[in-house]
């Protein structure tokens, strides 16, 4: 089918919406191609009929041209005659120069090639008045294909930020933060204990302001009581144990409680940060224990988390049985238990560093005045929502 309109489907639009009246009578919608039959003869009328025209050769699909014979007929008189076809001729120049589109297009351009003619009229008492006009014939442009919305912005996340930090000692609890943490922050809660003749104390889920946080997991899950690491599994009583958790997007709140009483760890940390989500996720850990026995290894260490994403808030920690840990390298920011007690010092250490890079990490530690049992993990906790 042709893209280019027959130009009376332009015209006849145009006409029939002008809507003439004047000393002629009212027109109406009586536009024609041709002169109407005699039953359905009344006047006026105005009558559109091609006379010629060509196409674009350049564009034949869009553009072109067409010469239209406009011819008017009334029975009032001639001078009534003329004036219709100067109103015509006006309400096409108007289509012209406002662009008004029908539904099969409009008219680009205007030019008279023949002016107004009177002709003797076709039917009885009743006057003609004729001219010849080229018009430029432009078809109604289509909208094109919904174009594609464009691409969503990519997501800005908030760095990950270390926001206070929190600690304990020599079984006190709970942990007391500075202050109340900012909702939808992220706490990480290590402890650890070595309780010789204090018994096995049994670490349950820590709680904020006395509460559950919902979604909350242990990073480490591995053999021993309840699921916490340990040490030596030949003398139940001399035990060590290290325990992690992951409190996400928390309320406010400032006590964290293991909720344990007099058998608490010697140490338990508690790291408010910002920047890992609602539902932060374990990228990669492990874990390390010393070998059952009398004599283990000086070595403390948590093996190697290989993360393969980044960035991260990576924590690691360790406890060893009645001795003293050197601070953990690999660029971690450590903590020990009781730094100010020259009789202590610290068995149980905390730390963490903010990783924007996929890679390595151990948490390495020595036992500074002799070999005893430890434990000790490492864990990177990357954003998630």
């Amino acid at each position: 089918m042709s893209k280019l309109p027959r130009p009376a489907k332009i015209l006849l639009p145009i006409l029939r919406a002008a809507n003439f009246t004047g000393e002629y009578g009212s027109v109406g919608d009586r536009v024609y191609t041709w002169n109407p039959s005699v039953e359905d003869r009344i006047f006026p009328w105005i009558e559109v009929r091609r006379l010629g025209g060509v196409r674009n050769p350049d564009r034949p699909g869009l553009l072109g041209t067409a010469v239209m014979e406009i011819t008017v007929y009334t029975d009032v008189g001639l001078p009534e005659t003329e004036q219709l076809y100067e109103d015509v001729l006006e309400a096409l120049y108007d289509a012209v120069n406002r662009q008004t589109v029908t539904d099969e297009g409009n008219l680009s351009s205007i030019k008279e090639t023949m002016g107004a003619t009177q002709f003797s009229s076709l039917f009885q008492d009743s006057w003609r008045i004729q001219g010849l006009i080229q018009f430029g014939i432009r078809p109604k442009q289509l909208p094109g294909p919904t174009p594609s919305p464009p691409p969503p912005p990519p997501t800005v996340r908030p760095p990950i930020r270390i926001v206070q930090t929190g600690w304990e000692n020599y079984w006190s609890n709970p942990v007391l933060l500075h202050s109340q943490v900012t909702a939808g922050n992220t706490l990480i809660a290590l402890a650890g204990t070595a309780p010789g003749n204090f018994g096995n104390p049994e670490m349950g889920e820590p709680t904020l302001n006395g509460s559950p946080v919902p979604g909350a997991y242990r990073i480490w899950e591995t053999r021993g009581y309840d699921g916490i690491i340990t040490g030596d599994l030949v003398s139940p009583a001399g035990d060590v144990f290290y325990t992690g958790w992951v409190l996400p997007n928390c309320p406010p709140g400032s006590r964290v409680d293991w909720g344990i009483g007099s058998n608490f760890a010697p140490g338990a940390f508690v790291f408010e940060v910002s920047g890992l989500g609602p539902a932060p996720t374990v990228g990669a850990s492990s874990t390390g224990i010393s070998a059952t026995g009398v004599t283990p290894s000086l070595a403390v260490s948590s093996g190697t988390t290989a993360m393969t994403n980044a960035p991260a808030f990576v924590v690691g920690g360790a406890v060893c049985f009645g001795n003293i840990l050197s601070a953990p390298g690999d660029g971690f920011t450590g903590f020990g238990n009781d730094p100010n007690d020259p009789a202590h010092l610290s068995i149980v250490w905390a730390g963490y560093k903010i990783a924007d890079y996929a890679g390595q990490f151990t948490w390495a530690q020595t036992n500074i005045n002799l070999p005893a049992r430890w434990a000790a993990g490492v864990a990177a906790i990357v954003y998630g929502e």
